[in-house]
């Protein structure tokens, strides 16, 4: 059973990878897909995302960085159901573009559908905006995106401390970069991806995880660390 559990998540990940054929821009990371708190429990943690990837602001390609370190505050609606919010700062650079830390903030939730042995399948949602600004020519330049992300997929419990995940993604990128009265939108130039990470527990209350996103337009990398009571 283990083999076939195995073998399983195997095929997951390469799946994930080989759909992962354009942009997956992450303002946040995204963790495990499956629900990770009980009903009533809190958790509260932060999260580290940096990203580097090619966007479309009004049809022309651009290659966006940011960075975002956020505060994590979720909740557990019940065993199978998180909901969380957050708060926090980041930044975004796009060719002379090199903005500066402003406030970012998001929610989501995820949702664990079913749950086999050691493993369990969920999906997650979750929206993110941030805010960017510089000072170019002495216009101030502003930038504005934000992300919509689904996704889907498997968490396996090698051990009862540590986890691998992943999955398959949907996410649709928007927002404005504006100058002088004049703004360009923002817009992914496709919105299928993937994932995969890792997560383990440093103790009954405490967990890491660590994460990576690759396309064929950009890769992201995430962490973080989480507390529950």
């Amino acid at each position: 059973m283990n083999k076939k559990l195995s073998l399983t998540i195997t095929i997951v990940f390469l799946a994930t990878l080989a759909l992962s054929g354009s942009v997956a821009m992450a303002l946040a990371p995204l963790g495990t897909p499956t629900a990770d708190l009980k009903a009533g429990q809190f958790g509260v943690g932060v999260d580290y995302a940096y990203d580097s990837t090619k966007i479309k602001i009004d049809n022309v390609t651009d290659r966006l960085k940011t960075n975002t370190i956020l505060a994590n505050l979720g909740y557990g609606v019940t065993d199978d159901l998180k909901g969380f919010v957050r708060l926090g700062m980041g930044d975004g650079k796009i060719d002379e573009f090199n903005g500066d830390y402003k406030f970012a903030w998001g929610f989501g939730t995820k949702y664990t559908f079913l749950k086999q042995d050691k493993l369990d399948w969920g999906a997650l949602f979750q929206m993110n905006w941030l805010r960017s600004e510089d000072t170019i020519a002495g216009d101030t330049v502003k930038l504005r995106p934000y992300d919509i992300t689904v996704a889907v997929g498997p968490n396996y419990q090698v051990s009862e401390s540590f986890s691998i995940y992943g999955g398959p993604l949907l996410q649709f990128v928007r927002g404005s970069m504006s100058s002088g009265g004049e703004a360009g939108g923002i817009r992914e130039k496709s919105m299928f991806g993937g994932y995969v990470g890792a997560q383990a527990a440093l103790c009954p209350v405490t967990s890491i995880y660590g994460e990576y996103q690759y396309t064929g337009s950009g890769w992201g990398i995430g962490t973080g660390i989480t507390w529950k009571f």
